[in-house]
């Protein structure tokens, strides 16, 4: 089952000719001082790609991806997969108590307080890609994913790559790019 979320975990690659796009880059960079970015487009207007080159060139922070699917509709699943992405790219330190939370069947506020209290012991800043949130439409994980926003930690900033405005609680987030 890790290898298959380790599919998951890896930004795609950027293919050759892929149009550079500096001032996004800056743009997406600045907004790592806010909790969240929300990037929406419809499909095939390359937000996957920008991020996956943003993420190997320009981020400067310590990065982890996960690409959601519709196995993610289940809080068990989707908290399982986002703490599996942080472990696998290195965020989550060996010594730290989230390597060890399995979500329950019942995702409850105490694991929403395991990991949140667990994110905020990282010693380093974190950006976490969850590409393809659209596909995540179930309202059991929204409520518990708007939780950990409102709990977020300071250095964990979240960048979700959307084809539609998600269904969530974030203008008290002041979420997007600056200048928006």
């Amino acid at each position: 089952m890790i290898d298959l979320l380790r599919l998951r975990t890896m930004p795609p690659a950027v293919p050759p000719g892929f149009l550079d796009r500096p001032r996004l880059d800056e743009r997406l960079t600045a907004a790592t001082s806010r909790p969240l970015t929300v990037l929406c487009a419809g499909p095939g207007h390359g937000k996957t790609l920008t991020l996956s080159s943003w993420s190997k060139h320009s981020c400067g922070a310590n990065f982890a991806w996960l690409s959601l699917d519709d196995s993610d509709n289940d809080p068990q699943a989707f908290w399982f997969d986002l703490l599996g992405a942080l472990t696998i790219n290195g965020a989550i330190p060996l010594d730290s108590p989230l390597r060890d939370l399995i979500p329950a069947v019942r995702f409850d506020t105490h694991a929403l307080r395991l990991i949140t209290a667990g994110l905020a012991a990282l010693a380093e800043s974190m950006v976490l890609v969850l590409d393809d949130f659209h596909l995540v439409t179930d309202s059991r994980v929204h409520r518990s994913f708007e939780q950990l926003l409102d709990q977020q930690p300071p250095q964990l900033h979240i960048v979700l790559a959307t084809r539609a405005d998600p269904s969530l609680r974030l203008l008290s987030l002041g979420g997007g790019l600056p200048g928006n």
